[in-house]
């Protein structure tokens, strides 16, 4: 067998063929869950057909690990979407949605001017989200040892008021005082 005018034995052009088979497959990128219903939405909102356009990038959108490029697109896509079909709740909410995912999108020079002046408007009433570590609250002693001083405080008190040198009261009507030792 010839190849690139080289003679290749049977087993090395099998060899060579398998190669080539895998490096040609690990070097064509995977597609995202998404492509699909993004082609097929980008399409139909070409064509005029805005609810099917809608249905596919619902359907995108619902899919989990979604990298943040598809969102982005998703949401800009289904944005112009609502605004095409004058639903402005709707394409607002996605508009939000869209600058939740890219803060700092810039609609492209080809988009609908209603597209740009509502990115533009909701740009401002975007919060940064801040994200808190969560740190365990850690365990005061002080509580503890207010308490165990309490206590202690209290014991000693009792002590010293129960083991005070009083005189003894000598007029004791019900008890009389027992003989004194020889």
């Amino acid at each position: 067998m010839k190849l690139f005018g080289a003679r290749v034995g049977k087993k090395n052009g099998r060899w060579l063929f398998w190669m080539l088979h895998v490096f040609l497959a690990v070097s064509v990128p995977a597609q995202s869950p998404c492509t699909q219903e993004l082609a097929a939405a980008n399409q139909k909102y070409g064509d005029g057909d805005f609810s099917g356009a809608i249905v596919s990038l619902l359907l995108c959108l619902e899919k989990t690990g979604l990298p943040a490029t598809e969102k982005v697109s998703a949401y800009a896509l289904l944005t112009k979407v609502y605004i095409a079909v004058e639903d402005t709740a709707p394409a607002r909410r996605t508009a939000l949605k869209l600058l939740e995912v890219a803060p700092n999108y810039q609609p492209h020079a080809n988009d609908p001017p209603e597209f740009k002046q509502l990115v533009d408007r909701l740009k401002p009433q975007q919060r940064p989200i801040l994200i808190m570590p969560f740190r365990k609250q850690k365990k005061s002693g002080k509580k503890w040892w207010l308490i165990g001083g309490a206590v202690a405080t209290t014991s000693i008190t009792a002590a010293i008021l129960l083991n005070r040198n009083e005189p003894a009261k000598t007029s004791n009507p019900g008890f009389t005082n027992p003989p004194e030792r020889p």
